[in-house]
């Protein structure tokens, strides 16, 4: 199975020791937290250890008019199985888990998911993916674009191409104005671009730019790792996609 041993070799942010969660974080087990975002989402964040040290995901919880949706599992089941729990507790039913690319930060807890019935939603080249590296493969295949209206919410799971892996999707969430722009864009912590073992850093910034023009209104973004920012970690994103280029 693919690891993400390469982004934590590359990463000079401080990942020597699992930090406190913020103080408004609801602690789930040492290494995994559930965070306000905006009312009625919450950040999901799960740590893993590496030789680096324990390095934190993100995902996200929001409440929808059927339950809840849940964005991107944690890093391996035990850790969903937490998430879930408190999803069902705290949010509702889970009407799905979608999974933005076929990493394990994204999908390495996908076997919880799927031991609840829950259905996983994913592109089809995320699907192919998985099943090439080992992973059961979601449930539901979904074309870019796909509307989230049947799950109770407004907003889209949506392709913008290629850039940290070839099929790194994202998802927005309209009435909120929040974008869980997962691994495609970086935390203003972020001084590389992390793993690129999958990347594509030519198409990257079109990329980038089509999240930009698709959803104007963003309020909030959620990185795939680091701390929660606003539209300004495009820019930044850009940026660090300018200083790669030779």
């Amino acid at each position: 199975m693919r690891t993400l041993l390469a982004v934590f070799l590359l990463l000079s942010v401080g990942c020597r020791g699992l930090p406190e969660p913020p103080p408004d974080a609801f602690e789930l087990s040492r290494d995994v937290f559930v965070q306000p975002v905006v009312p009625g989402a919450w950040r999901h964040v799960s740590y893993r250890r590496f030789p680096t040290g324990m390095f934190p995901s993100n995902g996200l919880v929001v409440r929808t008019s059927e339950g809840a949706l849940v964005v991107d599992t944690a890093w391996n089941p035990a850790q969903t199985a937490k998430i879930l729990d408190w999803a069902e507790r705290q949010v509702g039913p889970v009407a799905a888990v979608l999974i933005t690319h076929a990493h394990d930060d994204r999908l390495g807890g996908i076997e919880a998911v799927h031991e609840r019935g829950i259905e996983s939603v994913a592109l089809s080249l995320t699907a192919e993916l998985a099943r090439r590296d080992g992973w059961p493969a979601p449930t539901r295949i979904v074309p870019s674009g796909f509307s989230l209206e049947p799950y109770g919410i407004a907003g889209e799971f949506f392709f913008p191409g290629a850039g940290h892996s070839p099929d790194n999707a994202v998802v927005y969430f309209e009435d909120a104005a929040v974008l869980a722009g997962t691994c495609m864009i970086r935390s203003e912590r972020a001084e590389t671009l992390g793993n690129l073992g999958d990347a594509n850093v030519t198409s990257w910034p079109d990329a980038v730019r089509a999240i930009r023009d698709r959803y104007p209104r963003v309020e909030v973004v959620v990185p795939g790792h680091g701390p929660l920012g606003n539209a300004q970690l495009l820019v930044h994103t850009l940026r660090l996609l300018e200083a790669e280029r030779p």
